[in-house]
């Protein structure tokens, strides 16, 4: 089992507590009003939304719209981040928006590595904007508790996930968080999450936004092969400006090669995962 002793991250010692043990926390973070003023903001930047498979903004090939969300957003996180967390910031963001269906399932993932280990780790602060949980059964989200402890390896693009071998196992052991609108459900960036499908009659509407140490270099991981890997120094910017597909192909151009390395473990041992 990994090491995940970190510096504080919540200013409550209470959620900091959990979220060291579970790998997620809840918090309320959005008035109704700001929640309101949201969804009409992305009303206006994404007025038909897609009717059939769950919509990211950082993949959409139009990038204006992710150039609209961090205006919408990136004010609005800059007030938020700091009434709940220590010394963090703000550097990503999008909606995710889940239609009604059965073609809406999101698959069990991690997210990518912002920051390298030794300068902590990302957060993903996950907000729904309509009520959510089990019992509407309109695309919640389940996390697997204590899977952030499991491997610290990196994720980005091109690299293996290490979870794939135990995708079913993993699935039947997580939990379906009910989230209510506006609540924030953050979780580490190594705790496994996924998201059935949204089988109610409306759009399930959310944003994520990741968080990291204030200080800590932005980074983006790439994989070569099984075990090599290239980590580059990257902006705010990059997550706006760059579809996912475009950087499989090989990283833009004017992005500084800050090291390059071979990971060690790429799988984890059935013990490691059934002890999480």
């Amino acid at each position: 089992m990994a090491d995940v002793a970190r510096g504080e991250i919540f200013l409550d010692p209470a959620r900091q507590a959990e979220y060291d043990t579970e790998g997620y926390t809840t918090l309320p973070l959005l008035t109704p009003d700001e929640v309101a003023a949201l969804l009409e903001g992305y009303a206006a930047l994404v007025p038909e939304a897609d009717e059939e498979h769950i919509a990211f903004d950082f993949t959409r090939d139009d990038r204006s719209v992710m150039d609209g969300v961090a205006r919408l957003l990136q004010p609005l996180f800059a007030e938020k981040v700091p009434q709940h967390f220590v010394d963090h910031r703000a550097v990503f963001w999008t909606f995710v928006i889940k239609p009604a269906g059965p073609h809406s399932e999101m698959a069990l993932h991690d997210d990518r590595t912002y920051v390298e280990e030794q300068h902590g780790r990302a957060c993903t602060v996950w907000v729904p904007l309509v009520d959510t949980g089990p019992e509407l059964d309109n695309g919640y989200l389940c996390v697997v508790p204590g899977s952030h402890t499991v491997l610290p390896a990196a994720s980005g693009t091109n690299v293996p996930n290490w979870f794939e071998p135990y995708d079913e196992y993993l699935r039947e052991r997580s939990i379906g968080v009910a989230v209510p609108a506006g609540t924030a459900l953050i979780y580490d960036s190594k705790t496994l999450h996924w998201s059935p499908p949204n089988r109610s009659d409306a759009v399930r509407p959310a944003l994520a936004v990741a968080v990291v140490p204030a200080h800590a270099p932005l980074v983006h991981v790439v994989g070569e092969g099984l075990h090599h890997r290239r980590v580059y120094a990257v902006d705010e910017e990059f997550f706006v400006r760059y579809h996912p597909t475009l950087v499989e192909g090989g990283m833009p151009d004017g992005y500084e090669l800050v090291r390059e390395y071979d990971e060690p473990r790429v799988s984890a041992t059935p013990e490691e995962v059934a002890a999480a």
